[in-house]
């Protein structure tokens, strides 16, 4: 082939050229589009000519062709590509991949290998003739060589993602450091391909190259990384005007395959359910199945009787879930019998007698990828992803996690406090419960006994705008023994509270009175705040307030996200005007904003040595007999503060 016809008649140099040229146009500075590497132009060019899946004309069609970009810096490429090839909803197509672009170097690759993932649990349900797209991620080198990025590689060959192709710049540099640069691209090249990867490294000037790289990743049966080089200049931008209409038998492809897809779609025998999961709209009466199925297999999950009563009834509301709703994902870390599930038997929990599967995809010590993938999962729509693994490893799975909430998308973790008994001492939980309520667009839910642990998942299924995380709290065995005979007796009930909304109501608003100070709401001494296990501790505390005489409430705060959104009446209600002590096993960040000017806060703002959970709660002084003393202390002051001369006056 000449080299007037590769650069002046070949119709992807032609599409690489315009789209360079349009890309300068559309940069806010013309330095973003001249830094895209050059081998890239020409590959994304022959990709959407030739292999691109899509229909300019309905931006959003489910079984389109996911593509999408790494970094910022690729926007002006992917912009340009959108409008030459006549995208008609511009806003919507940016929607989907706004989050990707503008996530940390490496959490493209998990989302998209969670894409990915989406396209091959929704085919194996529905069959090829409704869900047959392939994922397309364009990145930059920087994005291979993260952690995030090799522990995706390591996933998805695991789960045997076919469908996803990653075209990478072998370098973004022209021809300094070249050496340097090819011995690090040889050794991811060498790390993906140990994971099971089809790898590729082709010369983006030989258009045979191209093609050949294409139809490879389209026939493998791994998932692909094709390593893209060029010693040539970008190609240059056009002068002349662009004319777009020299890609209408690319679009005409595409709107074929789309209105054969819908002619399958209308005869489909899943239609109505296949439309219901990628609208989003959730199984009618749901929530009713849900708190059905909790008390009809509850002495089949035995939290009552178990280890970790509050750890057992959320596994146990995860696996309600996945036997109601086949769009519920989940994905763990950890090893196989690390998170057993919370119950004995699941083939009673169905809506439509379908016996329950475990549903789990195990990623092993991976969470930073698992929730990349997660995101991916929630990105492409049609599923919900649930992810379960430890709280100590949040602060690994923060950057995927702040990018859901960035991006507003809905996924839920599960995540279980460590034991202090078995070393969880090592890496002690503080400051993570802070920073996750800190977080804009999360939910945290923290509840404190097994029916706000059946309340935590029914809210944070239909937490809307953002991810949804739900700790669940270890006990030691005098917790456990106290929450036992608590609930056989008259402790924590499980249907209502007296004179104020029933656990089910009042952990939906956030908040809510567990036990009233009498009769009279409005009488109070004191008002015990708490969240999680430390509950059982207050509640024990309020016992022996009583017998001093004092009339104290304890109110249940679960969640803050919920609690913030209701009115100012209703929260003066739950917190009433009396003094207010809280309490928590972790950092008092943020509890100002609820005790108020008069409040004290009892848990733990340091690092420090505790072995077992009576070291930890008695070093952080959160004990009955500590809570009752710091409690008349703030009434002593509050007292003093009221009539600073002791009831003397001359």
């Amino acid at each position: 082939m000449t080299a007037e016809r590769r650069h002046g008649h070949d119709p992807v140099h032609a599409f690489a050229s315009a789209a360079r040229s349009l890309a300068s146009r559309l940069a806010t500075s013309p330095d973003l589009s001249d830094a895209i590497p050059n081998a890239l132009w020409l590959f994304t060019a022959a990709l959407w000519q030739r292999a691109l899946r899509f229909d300019p004309e309905y931006a959003l069609w489910p079984d389109r062709d996911r593509f999408v970009v790494s970094s910022p810096r690729l926007l002006p490429l992917r912009q340009a590509f959108l409008q030459l090839a006549g995208w008609k909803d511009e806003l919507s197509a940016a929607g989907e991949l706004h989050g990707l672009a503008g996530g940390l170097p490496g959490q493209a690759v998990a989302s998209a290998a969670g894409m990915a993932l989406a396209e091959k649990i929704l085919s194996r349900r529905f069959g090829h003739s409704l869900v047959n797209h392939r994922t397309w991620l364009i990145a930059l080198p920087g994005d291979l060589h993260t952690g995030v990025a090799l522990e995706t590689a390591v996933l998805a060959g695991r789960f045997g993602l076919e469908r996803l192709t990653v075209v990478a710049a072998a370098s973004v540099t022209r021809n300094t450091e070249r050496q340097s640069g090819d011995e690090d691209i040889g050794q991811i090249a060498g790390s993906f391909e140990s994971s099971g990867w089809s790898v590729r490294r082709i010369n983006t000037e030989d258009p045979a190259a191209i093609i050949s790289a294409l139809t490879a990743s389209q026939r493998s049966r791994k998932p692909s990384l094709i390593l893209c080089e060029s010693n040539a200049k970008a190609p240059e931008p056009s002068k002349t005007a662009i004319d777009v209409t020299a890609w209408d038998p690319t679009k005409r492809k595409g709107r074929a395959a789309r209105r054969a897809w819908l002619r399958r779609l209308g005869h489909h025998a899943q239609r109505a359910e296949f439309e219901r999961i990628i609208s989003g709209r959730p199984i009618p009466g749901l929530n009713d199945d849900f708190f059905r199925n909790w008390m009809m297999t509850r002495a089949t999950a035995e939290p009552h009787g178990s280890a970790q009563p509050i750890i057992s009834a959320g596994l146990h509301g995860r696996d309600i879930f996945s036997a109601l709703m086949p769009e519920f994902i989940t994905l763990r870390s950890g090893e196989p019998a690390q998170f057993p599930t919370g119950r004995k038997n699941t083939a009673s929990i169905s809506k439509t007698n379908r016996p329950a599967t475990a549903g789990f995809y195990v990623c092993g010590p991976r969470e930073p990828a698992m929730v990349g993938l997660m995101n991916g999962l929630a990105l492409h729509g049609g599923l919900i992803p649930c992810g379960i693994a430890p709280l100590h490893s949040i602060d690994r799975m923060r950057p995927a996690l702040r990018f859901a909430a960035l991006a507003r998308q809905r996924l839920i973790c599960l995540l279980t406090e460590s034991d202090p008994d078995l070393g969880g001492g090592m890496w002690q939980q503080v400051e993570q419960l802070a920073s996750l309520r800190a977080m804009p667009n999360l939910a945290l839910f923290r509840p404190a006994s097994i029916h706000e642990a059946a309340a935590a998942w029914s809210c944070a299924l239909v937490w809307q705008g953002g991810p949804s995380v739900i700790v669940l709290g270890r006990q030691p065995a005098s917790l456990i023994s106290m929450m036992n005979q608590s609930l056989s007796e008259t402790g924590i009930p499980e249907t209502g509270v007296t004179d104020g909304p029933d656990m089910r109501t009042g952990l939906s608003r956030g908040g809510y009175v567990l036990e009233h100070s009498s009769a009279d709401n409005e009488k109070r001494d004191v008002t015990l705040i708490a969240s999680g296990p430390e509950i059982l501790i207050a509640k024990r505390a309020k016992e022996l307030l009583d017998e001093d005489g004092l009339r104290v409430a304890l109110v249940s705060l679960p969640c803050w996200e919920l609690f913030t959104r209701q009115d100012q009446a209703y929260r003066d209600f739950v917190l009433g005007k009396a003094p207010r002590v809280a309490i928590e096993a972790a950092s008092g960040f943020g509890w100002e904003r609820w005790l108020g000017s008069k409040g004290v806060f009892i848990g733990r703002d340091e690092f420090g040595l505790a072995a077992g959970f009576g070291a930890l709660y008695h070093n952080s002084g959160i004990t009955p007999e500590a809570i009752r003393e710091r409690a008349h202390k703030l009434l002593r002051t509050a007292r003093k503060a009221a009539d600073p001369h002791g009831g003397l006056h001359h």
